[in-house]
């Protein structure tokens, strides 16, 4: 499990979903990209992140992908409303490789995370096109659930605001740098 070094702007910053029994889901982003050449495209806003799961504190599986950051913001929208939400109402997440696919739904009382992420053939997915490598061998994924109590999701809506106001602070200084390069 090889992980990329984290930002600086980011060492303070992470979402961690955990429950009692030791089980968590922690998102820790690496760095942020702004490409300029489109900036209607999901594409061209991009946070690269670190999916760590664990069952009963012990570490399973690390794996990283590039969220769009519309997708990350629709997440702490959904989480943000998820008290007036109906029973079953579910948010798909949708990464820039597809190398992590989670759902979050809304039940009575808790937050169900599922999804799936790479195990042992990570490195020779990351290699073949991904994409066929995961249709044609199954047992390389790591399908997981999670459950996540309601009255906590305050506080990851907290933890995933802090991330969007280092990201604002990323892009305000990219933009000021740009107006002082055309000068």
């Amino acid at each position: 499990m090889r992980r990329d070094p984290v930002n600086p702007v980011f060492s303070e910053c992470k979402v961690v979903f955990s429950n009692e029994s030791g089980d968590s889901l922690t998102f820790q982003p690496l760095h942020y990209l702004h490409f300029n050449d489109d900036e209607d495209s999901p594409s061209s806003r991009l946070l690269r992140v670190d999916c760590e799961l664990r069952r009963y504190e012990r570490l399973i599986d690390v794996a990283a992908d590039y969220f769009y950051l519309q997708s990350f913001i629709a997440l702490r929208d959904y989480l943000a409303r998820i008290h007036w939400l109906r029973n079953g109402e579910t948010l798909d997440l949708r990464t820039e490789e597809d190398v992590l696919a989670m759902a979050f739904t809304r039940q009575k009382s808790i937050v169900s995370v599922s999804g799936r992420m790479p195990d042992d053939g990570y490195s020779k997915m990351m290699n073949q096109d991904y994409e066929k490598y995961l249709e044609s061998h199954i047992d390389t994924q790591l399908i997981f659930r999670f459950y996540y109590p309601l009255p906590k999701v305050s506080e990851i809506v907290k933890q995933m605001n802090s991330i969007l106001d280092v990201v604002d602070r990323l892009k305000e200084l990219k933009s000021g740098n740009s107006e002082s390069n055309s000068d």
